[in-house]
């Protein structure tokens, strides 16, 4: 049969997509970017379903980390398959929690029997819960562990027998390993031909002087395209797809790229022979715990000064004379950790980076060691960044009063947060429907996405003033108070009274009219025509 070639879905290219519909046989998404609120995302791609099969691809089911599954994480992701029904669920070999804090990174894991042990039971548990085969991604890796028990390929193809899963073959992380670590590609898929493959990532990479790094953001190289008529070989009915995840060109140069890697996946294979080379030898090293080799590793990857190769001799984790040096593999990890939650931050917060101007990257550094990311999705890695302007005591001038810049951070945190989190399918209160029973009885409460905030300034003025590229004036210290909404797909926000705030605040949890307000006639007559007039931001709790 057939196999069609597919494509990642990406956020920059959501509505054209939806608008041209272009002939694309699947699309993978990123679990993560849908999977624990049902707001804006969620509701895209249920358009995006409604017209092309996917695949869930994660990135932080943490399948190789010390701590067990989380359940919340399990239980979520049960439900969006449930609602999606991908054609096949993936995620990652690797790590990316070490205890509650969230690396957002693919970190590697040792091959060692202890890890094996423990992973194949951890992914055994996850196909339970779901229901369902899992496939584990091989991972690129800029760093070697000294203490592995087991090449690469070889734990892979005994975690996929033991554990009942597949592959998610990565050519262009063989690739990167190639040069990193000295792998051989040729030999590392003739190990593993007994492996299910289903799926195959095609991408590119960047090339520096002494390391490759897997970017995904050039077309994909040559070297990568050179496996795939072996990879074919070996797993005809597995489906390619085009990873681009940075520097994303247009979509109609991803169609003509997915309909020539169709071709070339769909042509007929010339017969070839594998070249056959000296796989890399396990040597015998002074052994240390899963827990000793995570430990390591996490206290480098934290170091904010550049790591010398003296802290990776030190660590005594790494394999040494490598093609690229542990403290140059490193040091990508250490830089990504940070450069890439300031990147998402300087995203979702551009009012609060024009603020802080060329101290932004300082205090978003003092902000991680105080608030690491402990959610699965990096979008949510700033929502207490008003808190820590409230608390928060700094070693250099802010140039405005923290209490303005905890408003600015709080203002475009519930914007946002009001415009992806939350499902808006509850039905609009009908309050002129109500008998006399029910102001009693009935219990209201707030829809998930109406947001309350009680600012110390009329903050609006800097949003706008910011927004428009102008200079905005620091307004006086003075307690304003806002509601956030939203409407069909578009965020707003209002302010509101202290009347109206104090209203408000009383069903943000379920409760009666009544017993939120008392039975006194005047309040009633007063509090209810804030109720009429807001009734499409009420709904009635089940």
């Amino acid at each position: 049969m057939k196999k069609s070639a597919g494509l990642g879905l990406r956020h920059s290219f959501h509505n054209t997509v939806l608008e041209t519909k272009p002939a694309v046989p699947w699309f993978e998404v990123i679990t993560e970017n849908y999977l624990f609120f049902d707001g804006h995302p969620r509701n895209f791609l249920r358009q995006i379903r409604a017209n092309y099969p996917l695949v869930f691809h994660g990135v932080s089911l943490s399948i190789g980390s010390l701590e067990p599954i989380r359940n919340d994480y399990l239980q979520q992701l049960k439900k969006l398959i449930a609602e999606f029904k991908p054609l096949w669920v993936s995620d990652h070999l690797c790590w990316t929690y070490n205890g509650t804090e969230n690396s957002h990174d693919l970190l590697p894991v040792p091959f060692t029997k202890e890890s094996l042990n423990r992973i194949s039971t951890k992914v055994q548990q996850v196909q339970d819960f779901l229901g369902q085969k899992i496939y584990l991604e091989n991972p690129s890796a800029y760093v070697d562990f000294a203490q592995n028990e087991y090449l690469e390929e070889d734990f892979i193809a005994e975690l996929c027998n033991r554990a009942g899963c597949g592959l998610l073959l990565d050519l262009n992380n063989l690739v990167v390993n190639q040069y990193n670590l000295g792998y051989q590609p040729a030999n590392y898929l003739e190990k593993i031909k007994n492996v299910e493959v289903r799926q195959i990532h095609l991408a590119g990479h960047t090339i520096k002087e002494k390391v490759r790094i897997d970017t995904h953001d050039h077309d994909i190289s040559q070297d990568v395209l050179d496996l795939l008529p072996l990879a074919k070989s070996l797993w005809p009915d597995a489906n390619p797809m085009i990873e681009w995840d940075d520097k994303i060109p247009p979509l109609d140069y991803l169609l003509e790229q997915r309909t020539k890697i169709d071709r070339l996946w769909n042509a007929d294979p010339a017969l070839i022979q594998a070249i056959k080379t000296q796989p890399n030898e396990i040597k015998a090293f002074k052994p240390a715990s899963d827990q000793q080799l995570h430990h390591g590793f996490w206290e480098l990857l934290k170091k904010e000064d550049v790591i010398s190769d003296q802290d990776t001799l030190e660590a005594g984790i790494f394999k040494n004379e490598l093609p690229t040096p542990s403290s140059v593999g490193m040091n990508v990890y250490s830089s990504a950790y940070y450069s890439r939650i300031i990147e998402v931050l300087e995203k979702d917060f551009p009012v609060l980076k024009n603020v802080l101007d060329e101290l932004f990257a300082h205090v978003m550094m003092e902000y991680l060691k105080v608030h690491p990311s402990t959610f699965d999705s990096i979008d949510f890695v700033g929502n207490k960044l008003a808190t820590f302007f409230k608390e928060h005591a700094f070693d250099v001038d802010l140039g405005v009063d923290q209490k303005i810049i905890a408003d600015v951070a709080a203002f475009e945190n519930l914007s946002g947060l009001c415009s992806i989190a939350f499902s808006d399918t509850l039905p609009n209160l009908a309050v002129r429907e109500f008998s006399e029973d029910d102001w009693t009885n009935c219990k209201l409460t707030l829809k998930p996405y109406v947001l309350l905030y009680r600012a110390n300034c009329e903050i609006h003025h800097v949003i706008e003033a910011v927004k428009q590229a102008e200079i905005p004036e620091v307004p006086e210290l003075k307690t304003s108070y806002y509601l956030f909404y939203r409407d069909g797909l578009h965020s707003h926000y209002r302010m509101v009274s202290e009347t109206e705030f104090f209203f408000f605040d009383q069903f943000l949890q379920p409760r009666s009219f009544v017993a939120a307000l008392g039975d006194d006639a005047e309040k009633i007559q007063s509090y209810s025509q804030i109720l009429f007039k807001n009734e499409n931001l009420f709904s009635v709790a089940k």
